[in-house]
């Protein structure tokens, strides 16, 4: 999850790396190694779960797998992290309106498509990516594994011991133990960050693409929140809401901008959500008729607000604009029999 915190620290290295620091020493990329290989039974079995989750994701309806925007996703990682780590990794575009990326230690990396409506350029895109490989390379996802279950290991034989001899002294031990075992994970936490922070700009450094990118991708993202936060009524910007702000729109609202801000709202479900979220998938279509998406958005929200007939409306048209959609049989099942076209 995306904090101010994590914002400003990124803002910041990403400072350090541009022209007007240039007595700051760079930052630089480690001698690769490989892709890591599990040992041990506990991490074993981790990675077969993830590799389970894998196969799943691969078969979702959420993944986007046009051919072209793929390939060209894995030549941006490619360009900034090098061809030979880029090999490791298996990268999966997630229809999803938020601005996020993750990477699991088996070397599955998901982008959102929020990610992608949100950055400017391939540098910006590259910032991204070689903070979730920073991820990957220093096996983070592994230590945060570790680290969680050997804490929550000591908290589980600290309750066992504490019951067999209950006291006052014995709780306040316990819950001291459990602030202190808390506590280091958070920090350890932070310190991954910093340290995919880091590695990013290190990637970026060491490719043809432009570090002070970053810096530009997160002042970017944080006008966004504030500008959100300002429409909103709020005095400051909450990182961890759904936010989507004038900011983007800058050079004028298109269709994707309205429909991705459909998305939005309608994920969230309130019924002054879904108002909202119908308007704009209504504006989206005024500059696009022919965007599928945002007639389908357009459907589900009307439906879950009691406006049928208009609703079944718009989901016809969006089986008439994509009829072999891959939800189109779900679809159909929510038109009268007789309107839907087979």
């Amino acid at each position: 999850m995306i904090t101010r915190a994590f914002l400003a620290a990124c803002v910041a290295l990403a400072w350090l790396a541009g022209a007007g620091q240039a007595t700051a020493q760079p930052a630089l990329v480690p001698p690769y190694t490989g892709a890591y290989q599990p040992v041990g039974v506990d991490e074993i079995g981790w990675w077969r779960e993830m590799d389970e989750e894998e196969a799943i994701l691969a078969q979702s309806d959420l993944v986007i797998r046009e051919e072209t925007l793929n390939g060209y996703l894995r030549k941006v990682l490619c360009d900034t992290v090098g061809s030979d780590r880029c090999n490791a990794v298996r990268i999966y575009i997630v229809r999803a309106p938020f601005f996020n990326a993750s990477m699991t230690a088996n070397g599955t990396m998901r982008v959102f498509t929020g990610l992608l409506l949100r950055v400017q350029n391939e540098a910006e895109l590259g910032t991204v990516l070689g903070h979730e490989f920073g991820h990957f390379e220093n096996r983070h996802i592994l230590g945060k594994f570790k680290a969680r279950r050997s804490g929550t290991d000591v908290l589980a034989w600290a309750a066992v011991l504490g019951s067999l001899a209950p006291s006052y002294d014995l709780v306040r031990t316990y819950r001291n133990l459990e602030f202190s075992i808390y506590g280091n994970l958070y920090r350890y936490g932070r310190d991954q960050e910093r340290e995919a922070d880091r590695l990013a700009i290190a990637y970026l450094n060491n490719s043809a693409l432009r570090p002070q990118a970053a810096s530009q991708m997160w002042d970017n993202l944080m006008a966004e929140a504030e500008a959100s936060a300002r429409g909103r009524g709020l005095k400051k910007p909450k990182f961890d809401a759904i936010a989507f702000a004038a900011a983007l729109a800058q050079g004028g609202w298109t269709a994707q901008l309205h429909h991705a801000r459909g998305e939005l709202y309608r994920m969230r479900g309130a019924p002054r959500d879904l108002v909202n979220a119908a308007q704009f998938y209504a504006d989206a279509i005024a500059l696009d008729p022919a965007h599928a998406e945002a007639n389908r958005g357009l459907g589900l929200s009307l439906l879950k607000t009691g406006q049928a007939g208009a609703g079944q409306a718009a989901l016809q048209r969006y089986l008439d604009l994509k009829p072999d959609a891959s939800d189109a049989r779900l679809i159909r099942m929510m038109i009268p029999a007789g309107e839907s076209q087979p």
